[in-house]
């Protein structure tokens, strides 16, 4: 097997569904989300990049295509976002009207799989439809043929109008055209990716909070005929968290994708024995990474917390730096000291990683980060982080008036803003006291999910393991710094 990708591909969205099907690590979490034949469950689904959302997603489409038909959106399929001027009740009748519509043409190009009765009463209620709406359908083009009615889409159009035409729209109406066909085949439809299917949604949260609105609505008044399932990133989430209005009317429908670190090393067992061709059932995790790991039960726990240590999202980390060691070991077993070797690769990887996550919104953090945190130390004591972002990048002219000054995420020009993102990126975590754990993004329980103000008064904040080596951290505070620097250079005595 290529040692490059010996533990999988990094990107979900890459496997090929074979594959992906054998490497599926079935989570707990999984028995409360919607599907199957279920008439409730979790349709949000919550998680940093890199946490599985993609893998989970692409595993639900399989598992629906063997009885159902549905849609899983593409990015051609959305549109930009960014008008913050509309509210969260617009985005929801729209998307309702949007997606459902869009199931309509599925079941038409799907059409031999439904009987004949059940197709029969699409155009007539379609027809119907159409006539108690006639200012809504102005900005839908319907083509009725032999083959049945097809609906095609002006977005542009359809952003364009108020509230009050859309509210012409009932769901009950979609219901009553969709149901003799979802009867027969269950429907599902499924977003991931959100924020680059619909451009400007990471920090619109009257979009989000209309989204999840729109797929709940959808999902209570469908049952089990349809599944509207929606896979979002965990700083987009926070930011309806802590702007939404309606937060609390819908923490039953929302799951988080939260990894234990008994959960990851599960995983990554389940594709080591995969890798090794190995047939052998072992109780025991450990016996099972001793498949392709050299190392006694107490060897493999220290490789194990090693590679724990330097996961900031979850499955995807483990996998890169796996494949990483793999590199070094090639034909034989890998050992800690091959991660160790290859620690600097990883590293640099994900901070190039941040760039391939998040440049597209926030600019060429990479290079922001590379030029700003190399050699500073690792950890930094209440306040420090804040005074250094205010002084080493927002008060820095060489920063500013340059190319990384057009940045999106300098444009506030606030430091509390940064911060906040950098902890959504998953590069800075915070602790409250010093005998307390650090926390990152991916480590907040559900009840904890926005830190707020304890991310700005945390009595330390860390930069995460992952990025040391990479930019040369020093493993000290910077009180600490401070202090031997000023010891290095003693204040000169004035002549008297």
């Amino acid at each position: 097997m290529n040692s490059e990708e010996f533990f999988g591909k990094r990107d979900a969205g890459q496997e090929n569904s074979e594959t992906l099907a054998k490497y599926f690590l079935r989570m707990d979490l999984v028995s409360n989300i919607k599907s199957d034949n279920k008439s409730i469950g979790k349709c949000i689904i919550v998680g940093v990049k890199g946490s599985g959302k993609t893998a989970l997603c692409r595993n639900i489409q399989m598992e629906c295509d063997k009885n159902g038909v549905g849609w899983r959106l593409e990015l051609s399929d959305g549109f930009p976002v960014e008008d913050n001027k509309r509210q969260s009740s617009f985005y929801s009748s729209l998307l309702i009207v949007y997606l459902l519509s869009k199931i309509i043409d599925i079941i038409e190009d799907n059409k031999k799989a439904f009987s004949k009765e059940a197709l029969s009463s699409l155009p007539g209620l379609v027809e119907k439809f159409k006539s108690s709406a006639t200012t809504f359908f102005k900005s839908i083009n319907f083509e009725f043929s032999a083959d049945g009615p097809k609906i095609n889409f002006n977005v542009e159009q359809l952003l364009k109008l108020g509230q009050r035409e859309l509210s012409q729209i009932k769901i009950e109406k979609f219901k009553e055209i969709l149901t003799p066909c979802l009867s027969e085949k269950r429907g599902y439809i499924l977003i991931d990716d959100v924020d680059e299917i619909f451009p400007g949604s990471d920090t619109n949260f009257e979009f989000i909070e209309g989204l999840i609105s729109a797929s709940v609505t959808i999902n209570n008044v469908f049952g089990n005929l349809l599944h509207c399932l929606v896979f979002i990133k965990a700083g987009a989430y926070s930011r309806f968290y802590e702007n939404g209005r309606n937060y609390d009317k819908y923490p039953e429908s929302v799951v988080f994708l939260r990894w234990g670190s008994g959960e990851l090393m599960d995983m990554f067992a389940l594709r080591a024995k995969i890798a090794s061709g190995s047939k052998e059932l072992f109780e025991e995790r450990f016996k099972t990474m001793q498949l392709v790991f050299e190392g006694t039960e107490s060897e493999i726990q220290k490789i194990e917390e090693f590679m724990v240590s330097r996961c900031n999202s979850g499955p995807r980390d483990i996998i890169i730096l796996g494949n990483f060691a793999k590199q070094e070991a090639i034909n034989r077993k890998i050992k800690f000291e091959d991660l160790v070797k290859r620690e600097g690769d990883y590293s640099q990887e994900k901070i190039y990683l941040l760039n391939r996550d998040y440049k597209y919104q926030y600019g060429d953090i990479t290079e922001l980060l590379s030029r700003v945190f190399r050699n500073q130390p690792v950890i930094f004591s209440k306040g420090k982080l804040e005074e250094f972002i205010q002084t080493a990048i927002l008060g820095n002219a060489k920063i500013m008036n340059g190319q990384l000054g057009s940045m999106e995420l300098l444009k506030s020009v606030d430091s509390s803003k940064v911060i906040e993102k950098l902890f959504d990126f998953g590069f800075i975590g915070f602790r409250e006291d010093g005998k307390s754990e650090f926390q990152y993004m991916m480590d907040l329980q559900n009840k904890m999910l926005q830190p707020g103000s304890r991310l700005f008064t945390a009595f330390e904040h860390r930069i995460h393991p992952a990025y040391v080596t990479y930019l040369r951290l020093v493993s000290k505070t910077t009180n600490e710094s401070i202090k031997e620097r000023v010891k290095a250079n003693p204040a000169r005595k004035g002549k008297s």
